[in-house]
């Protein structure tokens, strides 16, 4: 990776990035075994999956130290994707890996975090991507682009005797991704803190996915197989917390040599 800046006053400040990685599939996509998750859905991986290959250069624009905005494209050679077949006779869906030639993925992003008074702090996010991707999957032919979008708005407003509520909503629309067809996803958070002991105590309460919305539907059209799959995660939760804090206490990581490739291969 190779970067340089440049900051030609306090207003405003410039960063070109160049970047090429190598990620290697997980060990369970290349499981040749198949295994059932029920009498009409399995998995097999892929001996033969290589890596994929990215290449990326990204140009970033800061304003104030408070509103970033960012283009990119990256190449992505070899590009992992799992797909699944039908067998007709015995109604069967095998589901396995294979990699896509290339794919090319054009972005962009804003980031905005200010505090709009002094009891209210906004954070915004939004990411924008067009996907182009050609290559075969099972040896046919197969071309095909979409768009996809993120969104992420935070507030988190101080109230009177260290009250403080965190309100954050997303966005999701993951669009199209080779052969299926992504329905966007929402929810809203909520969290309620309250301070005691000269804020040394504290205790959260809060809500994820208040409406249950965070739910994942997909629709795919390819050769013989016409499938609608919509699946709901433990997305909605009630959490709550206490923590104390005891003082300033500097706590020294010892440094460890690990491979975090291999660790993240591994599926840990």
């Amino acid at each position: 990776m190779a970067s340089i800046s440049y900051d030609p006053s306090e207003k405003n400040s410039y960063q070109l990035s160049v970047n090429r990685r190598i990620e290697r599939p997980d060990y369970t996509s290349f499981n040749p075994y198949k295994y059932f998750v029920n009498l009409l859905v399995s998995f097999q991986g892929n001996p033969y999956m290589q890596p994929q290959y990215i290449s990326s250069v990204e140009f970033t624009h800061g304003r104030k130290q408070w509103l970033y905005n960012s283009l990119s494209v990256s190449k992505i050679s070899n590009s992992f994707y799992g797909y699944p077949m039908q067998n007709d006779s015995t109604k069967e869906t095998s589901n396995s890996q294979s990699n896509i030639k290339n794919c090319m993925v054009y972005s962009y992003g804003v980031y905005m975090q200010r505090e709009i008074k002094k009891w209210w702090m906004f954070t915004f996010n939004l990411s924008a991507n067009y996907v182009d991707f050609w290559g075969q999957i099972n040896g046919r032919d197969y071309s095909g682009n979409g768009m996809q979008y993120y969104a992420f708005v935070n507030s988190q407003f101080s109230l009177p005797k260290n009250f403080k509520i965190d309100l954050n909503g997303e966005y999701m629309d993951p669009g199209k991704v080779v052969i299926y067809h992504n329905t966007p996803r929402w929810a809203l958070n909520l969290a309620l803190q309250k301070s005691f002991l000269n804020k040394k105590l504290n205790l959260t309460i809060g809500v994820n996915d208040i409406f249950y919305t965070l739910r994942n539907k997909n629709t795919a059209n390819y050769l013989n197989m016409r499938s609608t799959t919509s699946t709901s995660n433990d997305t909605q939760r009630f959490k709550a917390s206490l923590t104390y804090n005891f003082g300033k206490i500097k706590v020294q990581q010892r440094k460890t040599k690990s491979n975090e490739e291999e660790s993240n291969r591994l599926g840990h």
